[in-house]
């Protein structure tokens, strides 16, 4: 069984960034937007929070296929 590898918000950034495609791009961009909008509810988000690849790919599908 394979366990799902976790990310908070800088180490999904940096995983993505490390790619230099079309769709890295755009991934970087919308977690600049993600992470703007989230840190306005700062007594609910913490960017520090590990979470698995698939809620970062629910989110914005373009991750998804940079794993592939």
């Amino acid at each position: 069984m394979t366990v799902e590898r976790h990310f908070n918000f800088f180490e999904i950034k940096a995983y993505v960034s490390k790619y230099k495609c079309k769709n890295a791009k755009k991934a970087l961009d919308w977690l600049a937007m993600y992470n703007s909008a989230m840190s306005e509810d700062n007594s609910n988000y913490n960017p520090h929070t590990q979470r698995p690849f698939s809620f970062w790919a629910n989110l914005f599908p373009e991750i998804s296929y940079i794993n592939q």
